[in-house]
């Protein structure tokens, strides 16, 4: 990876909703059976978690982070034609007072975007990314790695808005499931242990009845502000959300497994975060990305772009981490894997597991030098998380995709 390469990441998490979206039919819970809950956490560090009954055509979205939660209740909403969303046939719509509305892309089962507009058309608060939510047990963390993304929209000024992308990786309970994990920060072009002072263990996390998750209570049991909070599903896709009393961040770590790009091709709704680092200004846009199997492996479209007839926004091959060669990342000689490696100390772990997760396998980047570009797929090829830093503007961008087997060019 070359200067810049860091971005990242998406992944990205959900909107808090304001009081806008307080207005629904009824407050009434339907039959858990008919109830999908994803959960996850917003980029400026709030718990959140999105429910959709589809039997009733409703989703509910619920802040467990502000004091007291805000619940906008059961909305209704409905389904967008393909031709009414540029092509994407996983799009549904809540409509709100004001002309507000809500527009949500769902990979069932697996992971959705939420993000709120208003009448304008214009993005309001943050996006929501955000995955399938299940119990885990505490148990279930010893010895995983994944790969990890973190990102943080700073609430007063985009100048202060950052994203991460690395791998994390929970030791044996020999070792009472010690995190091991480098993260690279592409703004200025640094590779960090993303568990300075070995504070975060498996044995401090405790199991959340309320919130179907598991917490690291930072300050009071119950203090939302000082939490951090493991969530996802028995198989490995987690969220883990660091809280905004402590930096206001998110990771969404995904298993390692070698993700082929034909696997991840086709089609992604993106939401993407773009930051004006210098000018500190900010955005949240739609998008189309595209995967290939064959060169160039990824194009992104404008939101209305036909992604067989336009140019894109711009294009790329990708290389899978694991096989960027000296010269190719920060530092300028030493592979980025092994800059994990060192600076993570996962050598020292007791499971074997642990002590390969550096070399990050699903984690792919783009290396041209005018720009860093990671992305993060996966396994199941449902869903990805997108990081980018413009090296000529001082702009970074992340996102969080959502594959649509559907998309058609209209």
């Amino acid at each position: 990876m070359k200067k810049g390469m860091g971005i990242i990441a998406l992944i990205l998490i959900m909107l808090t909703c304001m009081t806008s979206c307080s207005s629904s039919d009824s407050n009434d819970d339907p039959p858990s059976n008919t109830i999908t809950n994803y959960a996850g956490s917003d980029p400026v560090g709030d718990f959140i978690v999105i429910q959709i009954d589809k039997t009733n055509s409703k989703v509910r979205h619920i802040n467990y982070t502000a004091d007291p939660d805000e619940d906008s209740g059961w909305l209704d909403y409905t389904k967008i034609a393909a031709a009414d969303a540029e092509g994407f046939s996983n799009q549904n719509r809540v409509e709100l007072s004001g002309g507000e509305y809500v527009i949500f892309a769902e990979f069932p089962n697996t992971a959705i975007v939420y993000q709120l507009f208003d009448a304008s058309n214009d993005a309001v608060g943050n996006p929501v990314y955000a995955v399938l939510r299940e119990k885990v047990d505490i148990d279930s963390y010893y010895e995983k790695a994944y790969n990890w993304m973190k990102f943080e929209i700073d609430a007063s000024t985009a100048t202060d808005s950052e994203m991460e992308v690395g791998f994390a990786a929970f030791d044996a309970s020999s070792n009472e499931g010690l995190l091991y994990g480098a993260g690279y920060y592409g703004y200025d072009d640094t590779i960090s242990d993303i568990n300075s002072g070995d504070i975060q263990k498996v044995t401090l996390f405790e199991e959340n009845t309320a919130l179907i998750a598991n917490t690291m209570w930072g300050g009071a049991v119950g203090d939302m502000d000082n939490a951090i909070t493991l969530t996802g599903t028995q198989s490995g896709t987690n969220i883990l959300d660091f809280g905004p009393a402590s930096g206001g961040g998110m990771g969404l770590a995904i298993p390692q497994s070698d993700v082929s790009l034909a696997t991840a091709s086709g089609t992604y709704f993106l939401l993407v975060y773009e930051a004006d680092k210098v000018g500190g200004t900010s955005s949240v846009e739609p998008m189309k990305l595209v995967i290939s199997s064959t060169s160039p492996h990824i194009k992104v479209f404008p939101y209305n772009g036909n992604t067989e007839t336009d140019s894109p926004v711009f294009s790329d091959d990708l290389t899978a981490v694991a096989d960027l060669t000296a010269g190719e990342s920060p530092g300028g000689t030493t592979p980025i894997m092994e800059q994990f490696a060192t600076a993570s100390g996962n050598s020292a772990a007791v499971s074997s597991v642990v002590q390969n997760a550096h070399e990050s396998s699903g984690t792919f980047a783009a290396t041209d030098p005018n720009y860093g570009l990671a992305i993060i797929f996966d396994p199941l090829g449902g869903f990805c998380g997108f990081t980018m830093t413009d090296n000529s503007t001082d702009t970074i961008r992340f996102g969080f995709g959502i594959k649509d087997s559907l998309y058609t060019n209209l």
